[in-house]
């Protein structure tokens, strides 16, 4: 992973900037957070139609997130999102909960690995693979990130997001977010 170009946090000046390996460490934890997203691929059969790209969405099940930020999910090797994926162009996945939101944009690959399979494989997974991770039909699908942008109001950040809005409303300022609860972190 190339992590020598990084967009600045969001900053509280009363608090020391958070390092480059420590925002990968957060928008890491915030990514595992997420069991399922909303993947988003360019969809090929408008674009050779020569329209203009459009997204195709659909909610994925989060098999395992890497350490650099790579999602990843366990599809089918035949679907239309592997085509898809395979296009020029970046893919995305987005992700919310109540007081946290993410988005992660990056290329995808295409890996058939057994053991990679097995590594991350779920019970759950044989609804559509019955066979099991050695179904031949298998194949894991890695997002891996460009950039992770994330928002994040959960315990006491939220608490202070809420204290900065009431003051908002009274000095007539927008609330700053605080240090680790909006950031943009470029990985390459």
């Amino acid at each position: 992973m190339n992590t020598t170009h990084a967009h600045p946090a969001t900053t509280d000046s009363s608090a020391p900037p958070l390092n480059l390996t420590d925002r990968i460490a957060h928008a890491h934890a915030l990514l595992k957070e997420f069991d399922t997203v909303m993947l988003l691929t360019i969809d090929r059969h408008l674009e050779k139609m020569g329209d203009h790209p459009h997204f195709h969405a659909r909610p994925m099940a989060v098999a395992e997130v890497d350490a650099d930020c790579t999602l990843w999910f366990v599809t089918n090797i035949d679907s239309s999102k592997i085509d898809e994926a395979l296009t020029p162009y970046d893919g995305h996945a987005v992700g919310q909960t109540r007081t946290r939101q993410m988005s992660v944009s990056g290329t995808f690959s295409v890996v058939r690995d057994p053991d990679q399979i097995k590594a991350v494989w779920k019970k759950e997974y044989e609804v559509w693979f019955p066979d099991g991770p050695t179904d031949a039909k298998v194949c894991l699908l890695g997002l891996h990130p460009r950039e992770v942008e994330f928002w994040d109001a959960s315990g006491a950040m939220g608490l202070k997001y809420l204290f900065d809005s009431a003051k908002a409303l009274i000095t007539g300022q927008p609330p700053t977010p605080a240090e680790g609860q909006h950031d943009k972190v470029r990985l390459i």
